[in-house]
């Protein structure tokens, strides 16, 4: 009698320590569900601070919805992907809207250096408006913005302008500068540090970039930028290649007033009910073994 209540002893004993162990693997394999499930939606949540350095060769790259919307078209690119780059044209087909290209879903703080690689394909002398080519605008609210363009005017000159615009009482404020464009195509580079905005410009086969201008432009983040084919109100078509856009920034960040995004299944609420169903699993499946 004495040797089976000493083997029965040992065996619940045996069976305590086998359930510990199954306990403390659970509360492993739980904290493990929980590090990946909230790391992936750290990754996948909208709110994440994208990368300091963003580069988007044009030639290669898929289109990113998250990244860019389109302007002046309703369809997902703006434009037609090629060996070489991005065609846009303007205006649209469908929309005839005299705008066509891409505007950032995120936001830049700090300073930064902002280039756009461009060559202008079919510039026909526009009849009316300011002038058809390219044009980069960088939003820091809707009522104050900076331009970079290349355009040619209805004179017929190719100009490259550069402008920074105020908006008070609805009513526009410009601070235009031009100067002659002396090659259809090349890139353009704005750099902000602290709160001096600088314009600069290399065309052709050119090595370095040539300063155009600066403007005290404040140091509060960009809402959006946005890159361009703009025939300046005119209805003649206007073709031109983007090839490269490389930014550097202290931060690129979502916008505080951003354009409507795409939206995602990986929502924060999403992840902790995710989360919470998983460790709920887990525990039920361990009572149940328990008292099995």
């Amino acid at each position: 009698m004495l040797r089976f209540d000493f083997d029965s002893n040992a065996e619940g004993s045996d069976r305590v320590v086998h359930q510990n162990h199954i306990l403390t693997e659970v509360v492993i394999m739980i904290k493990e569900v929980v590090a990946h499930i909230l790391l992936l939606g750290l990754l996948l949540s909208p709110s994440v601070v994208v990368a300091e350095e963003f580069t988007y060769d044009f030639a290669h790259a898929e289109w990113e919805p998250l990244v860019f919307r389109p302007i002046g078209t309703k369809a997902g690119h703006p434009g037609k992907q090629t060996e070489e780059g991005v065609v846009l044209i303007a205006p649209n087909e469908k929309s005839k809207k005299s705008q066509v290209g891409y505007a950032t879903r995120f936001a830049v703080k700090g300073d930064f250096e902002i280039t756009v690689g461009y060559k202008l394909l079919e510039t026909p002398r526009p009849e009316k408006g300011y002038g058809s080519g390219l044009m980069i605008k960088l939003f820091k609210t809707d009522n104050e913005r900076i331009n970079f363009s290349r355009s040619l005017k209805t004179d017929g000159e190719h100009k490259l302008s550069t402008a920074m615009w105020i908006k008070k009482k609805d009513v526009w404020t410009p601070l235009v500068e031009r100067v002659p464009a002396e090659q259809d195509y090349g890139e353009l580079k704005i750099v902000r540090k602290n709160a001096t905005v600088t314009f600069f410009v290399k065309e052709g086969e050119a090595l370095e970039f040539k300063e155009l201008r600066q403007v005290q432009f404040g140091p509060q983040p960009l809402q959006r930028i946005e890159i361009l084919a703009d025939t300046g109100g005119d209805q003649q078509p206007l073709k031109i290649l983007l090839t490269r856009l490389t930014m550097n920034a202290d931060e690129m960040l979502d916008s505080a007033a951003p354009p409507p995004v795409v939206k995602t299944f990986w929502t924060t609420w999403t992840i902790t009910g995710t989360a919470i169903a998983v460790i709920l699993v887990l525990l039920g499946s361990f009572i149940w073994y328990q008292r099995r």
